[in-house]
């Protein structure tokens, strides 16, 4: 142990209450780098792999060593219930330093935060929204609280480097030290960072200060066990046809994959775990078994979801959680033996997200991921199979490359400026133009915003009461402004995600990740359907077939694709091989899959023009799209995102990709139409002009120039 020497009394005592035999290498070179540069920090490692101990090591110990005059260092969190995690562990460590941790977030009471806007010191525990609520409502307090703040530690970091939440973020870090006149380090911590070059450019954002960065080595191997399960079309009323004994079958192989086993079952969406915690429930109990089965999801108590941590830690019980994303993350949930996965998931870094669940103190990380072909959706064959495809290259990508998804952060977040705008001018001051491009539009979010557009986004807001100015020139908040500045949920920029159910004659066909008004065009499985009534609360909405080609946005209800991703899908159909981690049974799935789709590659012919087949990614196949339904003698009639687009024309292939490629040289601008498309995708994008709008969509979402 080459550091223990240095360590205060207090960690050295926690050392060998928690039997620790050694320190991991990423926590001798955080503690080497940290105390002995001043630079920021980016910490790179496996989930269970000591990452928390390797930023807060150090910097207990200065605090320690160095007492601050205030708060001594700022711990960022995606998820309340992280932050309250690490305080029970922090209060561990601390608990004979005479340092002191406070959590602050919405469930914490006003008592506590009040006796720590008086009396700073310590350790502070934030989620961004608790930190622009502070700047924003008591920026006195922000000046007492940070004035000699050492260190910013940003736990989860790729949770924030691709969302407006994660802009928002430095644009209160960057607000915070202008009032406080503080340039702490900065120390990011993240599983899944695929891009160094990006974390370090998002962790200094535009920071004079070197950043540097701390890779470990996975702590366990890491196993992946593929398989799909095909449901034929809906069969007879009396429930004993062949999808019925199918769907039956699957239920009993959920079964038995997690009975004995503590697991965690991971599901797309709220819709799906509640219907795969329902019925795995059921076939447990037929099974007679006595395990605990429980539900994990963002609508599901607070109190609840501690309650399930807390059996999740419990190593004496036998528990299976089946969960959203909301265990993703890095709550101590103890060792999980199997991690399952129900149709592959949205991308390769939740993949290693959800792996790293598994596999705690030195064991194997374990993940089996079941597929669904399911023939009662009404898509093509192609489309259905391609799950099981992503899956494979998901895990290849992975767990062979340790390659995932680098993060695409809006390079022009208007809304995001809108926003930091109303919550300079709270106060009531008001500033002239030249305040808020200093102070406002200088931040490092907006960088690729110009100050003519800027001031476009100002005047459109004069223009429509959000903004007020007198005739000295000064601008203050207007009628419609104080609406949104002092709504109760201002201070968050992400919208909250709701599922709604569309249903048809009494059936629920899909969902969509948002309320839909009456008259909207949703797609569903590439079939249109027109919204025709929304019952109270935005749950369910019934819709009626439509002959429209295309929704009323542009935008889908499920990530991006990355283009890495759709090219080894095409490799693992026109190649042999690629079958290490399917199942005996799927293995016959992929060679047929291989035969019938593995020269589907460009144009395809039809009777009434053609398919297009891209293989490029969403942002690409987005692009194409858009502009074949801007081009004249061409109608699209239907796509199924991100692999197939059915277009109606007599034009040849050969016209047809002249004309793309045309396009790709123009300005984006003037060739596309996007009048007829909701561009609104942020919280706060319906107060922004629509010029500017088109021009952030084509910019964040579209990939043009084909590269």
């Amino acid at each position: 142990m080459s550091i223990f020497h240095e360590l205060p009394p207090f960690i050295k005592e926690y050392i060998h209450r928690n039997r620790w035999d050694s320190f991991r290498d990423i926590q001798e070179a955080a503690y080497d780098v940290a105390t002995e540069d001043d630079c920021d920090i980016v910490i790179s490692s496996g989930t269970s792999s000591g990452k928390t101990e390797a930023a807060f090591i150090p910097v207990i110990a200065s605090l320690w060593t160095d007492p601050p005059k205030g708060v001594g260092a700022l711990y960022i969190s995606p998820l309340k219930a992280l932050i309250n995690d690490q305080y029970g562990r922090l209060s561990e460590l601390l608990s004979e330093s005479g340092v002191e941790v406070t959590g602050w977030h919405g469930d914490i009471g006003s008592d506590i935060k009040d006796r720590m806007k008086h009396d700073p010191k310590g350790i502070v525990q934030m989620t961004p929204e608790s930190l622009q609520a502070l700047i924003g409502n008591d920026p006195d307090s922000v000046r007492r609280m940070f004035v000699d703040l050492r260190f910013v530690i940003i736990d989860e970091m790729h949770a924030f480097m691709d969302s407006d939440r994660g802009l928002q973020l430095l644009c209160c870090l960057d607000r915070m030290e202008r009032l406080a006149q503080c340039i702490p380090r900065r120390i990011g911590l993240s599983a899944t960072l695929y891009d160094s070059g990006s974390a370090k450019e998002w962790i200094s954002a535009g920071r004079d200060r070197k950043v540097s960065l701390i890779s470990g080595k996975d702590v366990s191997g890491r196993n992946v066990a593929i398989t799909c399960v095909r449901f034929p079309p809906s069969d007879s009323l009396d429930g004993k046809g062949p999808r019925t004994s199918a769907v039956a079958r699957f239920y009993k192989m959920l079964f038995r994959l997690t009975d004995g086993h503590r697991c965690i079952v991971f599901a797309n969406s709220r819709d799906n775990a509640e219907k795969v915690y329902r019925s795995l429930k059921k076939v447990s109990g037929m099974m007679g078994s006595d395990k605990e089965i429980f539900l994990h999801h963002g609508r599901v108590s607070p109190e609840m979801r501690k309650n399930i941590e807390g059996a999740l830690r419990s190593e004496s019980r036998m528990v299976t959680v089946v969960s959203t994303s909301t265990l993703e993350m890095g709550i101590d949930i103890g060792g999980m033996d199997r991690i399952v996965q129900i149709d592959s998931p949205h991308g390769c870094s939740p993949l290693l997200q959800r792996m790293g669940r598994s596999g705690r103190r030195g064991n194997d990380q374990n993940m089996a991921i079941v597929c669904r072909e399911d023939e009662d959706r009404h898509l093509p064959h192609m489309i259905g199979r391609m799950n099981m495809i992503k899956a494979i290259a998901e895990t290849e990508l992975a767990v062979e490359e340790g390659w995932c998804e680098p993060p695409e952060p809006g390079r022009l977040p208007y809304g995001l400026l809108l926003h930091q705008t109303l919550e300079y001018l709270r106060p009531g001051i008001g500033a002239t133009w030249t305040e808020l491009e200093r102070d406002i539009l200088s931040q490092y979010p907006f960088r690729n915003i110009s100050r003519g557009e800027y001031r476009h986004l100002l005047r459109h807001c004069i223009d429509t009461r959000i903004l007020t100015m007198t005739e000295d020139k000064i601008i203050l908040i207007g009628p419609e402004g104080e609406r949104i500045a002092f709504n109760k949920d201002f201070h968050t920029v992400f919208r909250a995600v709701s599922e709604t159910e569309i249903v048809h004659l009494g059936e629920v066909i899909g969902t969509v990740d948002h309320v839909p008004e009456m008259g909207d065009i949703v797609m569903i499985d590439g079939s249109a359907w027109r919204i025709v009534q929304v019952e109270s609360g935005g749950r369910r909405a019934e819709a009626e077939p439509s002959n429209e080609t295309r929704a009323t946005g542009v935008r889908g209800n499920v990530p991006d694709m990355h283009r890495k991703v759709m090219e080894r899908m095409r490799l693992i159909l026109s190649e042999g091989g690629h079958d290490t981690y399917l199942s005996e049974s799927a293995r016959p799935l992929l060679e047929e899959a291989s035969a019938l789709y593995g020269n589907l590659n460009g144009f395809k012919g039809t009777e009434s023009g053609w398919k297009i087949y891209l293989w490029e990614g969403s942002r690409r196949f987005r692009t194409v799209r858009l502009m074949l339904e801007n081009m004249d003698g061409v109608k699209v009639l239907r796509y199924f995102e991100p692999y197939v687009i059915e277009i109606a024309t007599d034009m040849s292939e050969r016209s047809i990709t002249d004309r793309i490629s045309y396009m790709d040289e123009a300005d984006p601008e003037r060739v596309l139409d996007l009048g007829r498309y909701d561009l609104c995708s942020g919280k706060y994008d319906r107060f922004i002009p629509r010029d500017l709008l088109k021009r952030a969509y084509i910019s964040d979402s579209l990939e043009w120039g084909g590269s």
